[in-house]
């Protein structure tokens, strides 16, 4: 009867931990469930997040929501702040989520944006109906550092709870146009006003699920200044041939920022007008946008439908200014299709953990030589955890900016080679002895060497 027991003792735990398993929606077979908070990093395409955004914080009022299923019937938002490319959430009542606030389920997939409206819908709509303040916001507009216009989204899918960090693949969901005119003459432009006309201007909402800005069922149209002829426009020489002078001009309009939307035809299609206030060839200039053009788009060329303004899209508008009675007085020459995801030299608070400039290059140097000296880890971890990931026993640190590096005099290097770069497209110029030598995707392990003590 004892030995019975003691079978009967053993099979027990044997057959309720499938069980526990099964009732602990997405842990693991161990039903291990990570502790300490949820933490968020984001980036769009490598590259600099949005504007508006200062070093160290968000400013107030701006910040991010995190989407995230709450509770078997339904996801929740809550604000979101980054510092240093960490995002934390808080709750309603001041503590940071962790996984204990997340319903159980098979997977897990959590949204991110920096809408930070806290009305928020329901059903199959999760999201923000644009009050008409807000739609001054997200108006369209030009791209600058002033600019609040620009939306980004992304979503974290996750199959169960064994960590609690989460990786954001940031998209921009409003689109981008700019507008290159070229002309025979390197003056007649100087002044000239250019609109769009027939266009939407304002967004009417913004889906947290599916991060898809969409403009009224019954959108109102209008018009927009892409340049208001207040100051000179200076155009740039198109390069001659044999050394010869240039015999046009290319005058580019800033870049601007529309809601998503489809494109009329007929007579109301979308216009380009030129307006030139005086000079020999004063006048109005104009002409409908075609309905397909020839388009460039990663070196590919074809032929394309212009047929709205998509997300995440910057159009590059190509325009010849003609004369004297031609027909049409505006012509579109090819244009290009290029990814959104440049934003200018500006400070990133939600971007991926990497090196972004020379400072924090040396700094990661610094902290990996104090990781490798065994005293306060954690927080030197910390630090280095900042530049890339520990992966198979050694660290990848990601490069996101091309650095010049002096070695001479009393430059720090690395302690040990135990480390690698993952390079971008980007470089290392490393100056020693008045010498450089140029470290690209193909020299990573000399790169590395290079920077190791001998």
């Amino acid at each position: 009867m004892r030995n019975i027991n003691s079978i009967i003792s053993c099979l027990v735990p044997a057959m309720i931990l499938p069980v526990l398993a099964a009732c602990t929606g997405g842990m693991d077979e161990y039903g291990r469930e990570a502790s300490g908070n949820l933490v968020l990093r984001a980036g769009v395409d490598d590259a600099a997040m949005t504007r508006s955004i200062a070093e160290g914080k968000l400013p107030d009022g701006k910040g991010y929501r995190f989407t995230y299923p709450a509770d078997a019937s339904g996801h929740s938002a809550l604000p979101c702040v980054f510092t240093g490319g960490v995002g934390l959430v808080a709750a309603s009542d001041g503590h940071f989520l962790t996984w204990a606030d997340v319903a159980d389920s098979k997977s897990y997939t959590f949204c991110l944006d920096n809408v930070p409206s806290a009305e928020n819908g329901s059903g199959e709509f999760f999201g923000v109906i644009f009050s008409d303040e807000e739609k001054g916001m997200y108006a369209a507009g030009k791209d600058d550092a002033e600019s609040t216009n620009d939306i980004v989204w992304g979503s974290c899918t996750v199959h169960d709870r064994t960590s609690v960090e989460l990786d954001f693949k940031m998209t921009h969901r409003m689109s981008r146009l700019t507008v290159n005119i070229v002309s025979d003459d390197g003056t007649e432009l100087a002044g000239a006003i250019v609109r769009l006309c027939n266009v939407v201007l304002l967004p009417e909402s913004f889906d947290r699920m599916t991060g898809e800005v969409s403009i009224a069922q019954v959108p109102s149209y209008g018009d927009i200044v892409l340049r208001d002829g207040s100051e000179p426009w200076i155009p740039e020489p198109e390069a001659g041939s044999d050394g010869e002078a240039a015999v046009r001009y290319e005058y580019m309009t800033d870049a601007f920022v529309f809601p998503p939307q489809p494109l009329r035809s007929g007579n109301e299609r979308p216009r380009l007008q030129v307006v030139i206030p005086e000079g020999d060839h004063e006048g109005t200039y104009s002409a409908a946008l075609p309905t397909s053009m020839t388009v460039t788009s990663d070196g590919m060329t074809s032929i394309q439908s212009l047929s709205r303004f998509s997300a995440g899209q910057h159009l590059v508008l190509n325009v010849t200014l003609l004369h004297n009675d031609q027909k049409p007085v505006l012509e579109f020459r090819p244009a290009a299709v290029e990814r959104w995801d440049f934003k200018g030299d500006f400070s990133a608070v939600a971007k991926r953990e990497g090196i972004y400039d020379l400072g924090q290059f040396v700094k990661l140097i610094e902290a990996y030589n104090k990781l490798a000296g065994g005293t306060d880890r954690e927080k030197w971890m910390r630090q280095v955890d900042r530049y890339g990931k520990l992966e198979g026993g050694k660290w990848v640190f990601n490069l996101f900016t091309n650095l010049s590096f002096n070695m001479d005099g009393n430059t720090e290097l690395f302690c040990d080679g135990n480390f690698t770069f993952r390079m971008y497209g980007y470089s290392v110029t490393v100056s020693e002895g008045g010498n450089e030598t140029v470290f690209g995707e193909n020299e990573v392990e000399q790169l590395v060497a290079k920077l190791t003590v001998s």
